[in-house]
This record gives C-alpha cells, structure tokens and sequence, in this order.
C-alpha cells in the first residue's frame, strides 16, 4: 500500500534525473573510454531495477554488480546489457551465470579454470588482478602464468582485464601512480584485452586511468569522488522529516537516550520524526 507523504512521516527521495546526469558527467570526462555502471548493492540503496532502467534508456550499456542474483534481476530487466560480476565465479554456479548471460571476474586460477571447462570459449568473463589493494584477484605471478596460455585464455572467454584502484580519491596518493604503473605492466601480457582500472574517483584522475571502459558506482548516486575537492556531482538521494515538536530546554539538560548531548546554554530542539526504521541509529548520536 502506498502511504501518502503528508502521513508517512520520513520520506526518503531517488533523483533519477540527477543520478542521470551524474552519468553523462562522467561519461564526458573519461570520453573516447566507455562509461558503465555500478549498481550492486540494489543500486547503492536507490533501486537496482530502476537505476538500470534508466541508465540504458541514457545509453549506458555495460553494468557491474557483486552477486550474481543483483546479475541475474538485471538481466530480467535488460536482456541486451553486458552485466559483470565483481565478487567473481561462485564455486559450482557456472550454469546459473551461463543461463543469464552473467560475465564472472574471474579472481583465482581455480575460477579460471572452473568456468573455462564450462564456457569453453562460448561465453565470456574478465579477469581480475590484483595492482596493490590487495584484496582480490590474480598476482602479478599467476597472472604471468595465465597469459602463456592462450587455449585456456580462449576457452575462458575472457573479454576484459581488470583491476581496482585505493586511494584514487586523493589524487595526491602515491599509490595512485604505482597502481597505474603495475596495471600497464599487466596489461602488456594481455594485450588484445579491452582494460578497466577506474572506479568513481579513477575517472577523474585523468586518461591514463579511464582505459577503455571505467565503473564508477558511488559518484553516480551523489557522493563526492574526490576528498580534496568540491563535489561535482549532482544528489540524488534526499530524506525528509517532519518536526513533531519544538521545545525549550533549561541548560545543562540531556537531551536523547543516555543524555549523550547536554545544553551549555538555555536551548531550543526540535524533535524530528526519523529513526531506527529510517536508517538513523543510535551510534549516530
């Protein structure tokens, strides 16, 4: 049931005009490379179905998700799109990726090897190596070892080469540049491979990261890609309250559970209707 907003008390607002906007910004900026989309997470929170809708209706072509059930409510919505699974090839699913079309990134030799026996060089994926956030992907070694194996390579489909940036929100980090240089370095044994390095922040960080398709996921929905700079993007998610009640309160009160905050001076608070149920914890305070 739809709640009116005159009786809903919080309202929470998806600006899918901005999100939008947000995207044909980026796109201008890492412009001849391809801009894709990161929508896991149902979307960062603002509806994955309806992000996804309209980004293609925009142009966007290629999505990024973690799981392959976000891979597969996407596809049910977007049979043409080119859909990439970040969180790479889920131990004996490789039917369910095949079925919707899913591309695994593919993290491990053992993954490669796995979707290779089942694709065999009829569907696609990417592989995913590891540059300096060490978190997931192949190393520089099994990487090496991979790129002398051009059967495997084609029967695992693999169509793009990846990787992911750390500190690509402050432009001063020096990580920045000696990922970038180790990411050359592995691009150089896969050479007929499209690339992709750059995440929201990468995308401003100028051609050498853009590549040929970049993802950026948090700038899309408003969040600033850069630390040290004005947030260029436009917001796109809004929650709203109603006052319930302002009061007077006498200093030194404690005002919220366990009176974490206490009046210095005579004040005046407003009691706002949002909570738990809205996302607001009390860890907050």
């Amino acid at each position: 049931m739809e709640i009116p907003s005159e009786l809903a008390g919080a309202t929470l607002k998806i600006d899918l005009a901005a999100l939008v906007e947000n995207w044909r910004l980026i796109a201008r900026q890492v412009s001849p490379a391809e801009c894709g989309a990161t929508i896991k997470a149902d979307g960062y929170g603002c509806g994955a179905r309806e992000v996804a809708e309209a980004l293609w209706q925009t142009g966007c072509r290629t999505f990024f998700v973690a799981l392959p059930m976000e891979g597969k409510q996407v596809r049910d919505l977007l049979p043409d799109a080119i859909i990439y699974i970040l969180d790479g090839l889920f131990h004996g699913q490789t039917e369910f990726y095949i079925s919707h079309d899913l591309r695994p990134c593919l993290v491990s030799p053992d993954q490669v090897n796995e979707w290779a026996d089942a694709a065999d060089g009829k569907h696609k994926s990417a592989i995913h190596v590891e540059t300096g956030i060490n978190r997931m992907g192949l190393d520089a070694t099994q990487a090496k070892a991979l790129s002398a194996n051009p059967f495997l390579m084609e029967r695992a489909g693999l169509c793009l080469l990846m990787s992911h940036l750390a500190s690509a929100d402050d432009e001063t980090s020096a990580s920045n540049k000696e990922q970038g240089n180790e990411f050359n370095r592995l691009r150089k044994l896969f050479p007929a491979l499209p690339a992709s390095l750059a995440n929201s922040p990468g995308a401003f960080l100028g051609s050498d990261f853009a590549c040929d398709i970049v993802r950026p996921g948090l700038a899309l929905y408003g969040g600033n890609p850069l630390t040290n700079r004005p947030n260029p993007m436009q917001s796109v998610v809004s929650l709203t309250a109603p006052i319930l009640q302002v009061r007077d309160v006498a200093e030194g009160q404690g005002v919220g559970y366990r009176a974490t905050w206490r009046t210095d001076r005579p004040s005046r608070v407003a009691i706002v209707g949002v909570g738990y149920a809205d996302g607001l914890h009390r860890a907050m305070s």
